[in-house]
């Protein structure tokens, strides 16, 4: 009858189906892991019980009645190998498709989730992102239980109609209290409930939740029901939950703040000694040899050794060794240390430095030229240094000359820099110089929990939002970079923002003379200006790596020709709070 059906009213070729069963086997012939086979589609009766096997199956729809979640993870190993699967640009072509029929998919769905999360490593929320529930329920056997995708039942009468649509569900299990009737007191709307194997008398009983999105206080009403009636000992357990409930929310809300695509970000641009334009970088700025001995080469805190120090030994007629130390001044002619010094030149100290301090970055000439200048003018001429001193505190003082190359080259790095910054312009119309979000590649880390702070944000663009806390480390005070969030979500100019992740390729950056600069948000505004916002508590506010921070974002902005704003901004700057320095910002107040 299915393959009828398939063929009559589906206009599919009858070569391309084929009946896998206890009698029929249309497999003969056919390879199924050929890319060339014909077959598209398997009508099999017991399909874990019958050994076919084929990895090319994506899609599975199963027609019995599936009651335990067993069999359900084994019908989608059916389904999850997926070789060969690369990246499509339709998102409906990047997933596997299991359409199962089930008197009680709330439930079977729900304790899959658990399994994926106990038995196979799964985050809770990367769960809810594989479990996606696209039945209808039995309405005779399951009456309590929701849909999440209206598919146009004739039974809902003009009260349903008004409902706000199912979006996330979770299974919590509290005390002997009845859920339904707490869920009514507080008067929360269009949440469903419905008992898991019901029984009054249990200490404990396990429920499913289904909302649609709720806004924060019915949020805060449900989350307070379920944590005042769980069992001590399931608290973190259902807190995760409470989690995965704002997660799959949070998926919701986002559909419709990610109708409006990220803008692509521009680029500051440098013109390269060939008049080419080139993102600006500190590699190419500094990709020419530099003059060390422009910085300088005197030496600051290296001390030659004043006195040598040795040791002898002495074996004596019974076979014993005793060790003696000897100590000498530099000046003094000790037979024992004389030796050593009595074939060193100033050249051959000079060589055998230029050789443990040299760079890449750097022609030998170059360091040879600069460690002369340190030992004939700074060590021998300008402070006295003796050579045999010297020579003896060679080790050292290899180590000082290359700290000092060091220092000297982050010196022509930030000067190269500073002379570069104000040259930097922009090409905003050019894609191939803008950073552009790809949203598959938002990996956040330490995400913000909602129920441990105390806002649900309306505005970020994606449901989890990176490294973000309520409280600071100590846990006394609410952090300032959380006020700050708040205060970009608040503001009505704004259309999303974006908790940009440090650290990452994928994330939007700027480069300094000592490193990347990841700003803390980035903020597309209505009338889609880019806007970018740093926050720095007041002990960070002055240091040189803020003021480095603070020139580059100016110039981002300057180069942009009002496209692009940033703000550098504290708790309070000159008398205005956070808020108000934000929204001065977008206004052009300075």
């Amino acid at each position: 009858m299915i393959k009828k059906y398939m063929t009559a009213n589906l206009n599919i070729l009858e070569k391309e189906i084929a009946v896998y069963t206890g009698e029929t086997k249309d497999f003969s012939g056919n390879e199924l892991f050929s890319p060339n086979c014909p077959i598209r589609y398997v009508i099999t009766i017991k399909a874990l019980a019958e050994g076919w096997d084929c990895s090319f199956a994506y899609v599975l729809c199963g027609l019995q009645n599936i009651k335990n979640a067993k069999d359900t993870e084994q019908l989608l190993g059916r389904i999850l190998r997926m070789p060969y699967a690369e990246k499509r640009v339709h998102p409906e072509l990047n997933k596997a498709y299991a359409n199962i029929q089930s008197s009680a998919t709330m439930k079977l769905a729900l304790t899959l989730k658990e399994g994926f999360v106990r038995n196979m490593g799964f985050d809770r929320q990367d769960a809810s992102d594989l479990i996606q529930l696209s039945v209808k329920p039995d309405i005779e056997t399951c009456p309590d239980q929701p849909s999440l995708f209206e598919l146009g039942d004739d039974r809902k009468d003009s009260d349903n109609a008004k409902k706000r649509t199912p979006v996330a569900q979770i299974a919590v299990t509290l005390g002997n209290k009845d859920l339904t009737s707490l869920i009514e007191e507080k008067e929360i709307k269009d949440i469903q409930v419905s008992e898991l194997n019901p029984d009054e008398s249990k200490k404990e009983r396990t429920w499913i939740i289904t909302t649609p999105t709720l806004n924060e206080e019915e949020n805060r009403k449900l989350i307070d029901i379920i944590l005042s009636n769980t069992p001590k000992k399931l608290l973190d357990t259902n807190k995760e939950k409470i989690d995965d409930l704002y997660y799959q929310q949070n998926k919701e809300r986002c559909k419709s703040i990610q109708k409006e695509p990220i803008k692509p970000i521009p680029l500051l641009l440098l013109k390269d000694p060939e008049g080419e334009d080139r993102i600006f970088s500190c590699e190419v700025l500094n990709s020419q040899e530099w003059e060390p001995s422009k910085y300088g080469y005197e030496l600051k805190g290296f001390t030659p050794v004043k006195e040598l120090k040795g040791y002898l030994f002495d074996s004596k007629e019974n076979g014993k060794f005793q060790l003696n130390e000897i100590r000498s001044s530099i000046s003094q002619k000790t037979p024992v240390f004389n030796s050593e010094f009595e074939l060193i030149t100033k050249e051959q100290l000079i060589y055998w430095l230029s050789r443990e301090v040299k760079r890449n970055d750097l022609t030998p000439q170059t360091v040879r030229k600069f460690v002369e200048a340190i030992v004939t003018r700074d060590l021998l001429t300008s402070k006295g240094y003796s050579l045999e001193s010297l020579y003896q505190s060679r080790v050292p003082l290899a180590k000082a000359i290359k700290n000092l190359l060091e220092s000297n080259f982050k010196l022509s790095k930030s000067a190269n820099y500073q002379w570069a910054l104000p040259l930097t312009f922009m090409e905003p119309a050019k894609e191939e110089f803008c950073f552009k979000f790809d949203p598959q590649k938002y990996t956040p880390r330490n995400c913000y929990v909602v129920e441990q702070g105390s806002r649900q944000f309306e505005k970020h663009y994606f449901p989890k939002i990176h490294d973000l806390h309520y409280k600071t480390p100590s846990g006394n005070a609410v952090s300032e970079e959380y006020l700050c969030a708040v205060a970009i979500d608040m503001n009505p100019k704004v259309e999303f923002w974006i908790r940009i992740i440090e650290k990452s390729d994928d994330s939007f950056r700027l480069e300094t003379p000592f490193g990347f600069f990841y700003p803390d948000f980035y903020v597309q505004l209505e009338d889609g200006r880019r806007f970018i916002v740093e926050y720095k508590g007041e002990q960070l506010w002055s240091n040189t790596d803020s003021q480095l921070k603070r020139d580059i974002g100016k110039q981002w902005e300057k180069a942009s020709n009002g496209e692009c704003l940033f703000l550098m901004c504290r708790y309070e700057d000159k008398g205005l709070d956070i808020s108000e320095q934000i929204n001065n910002k977008i206004d052009g107040i300075r």
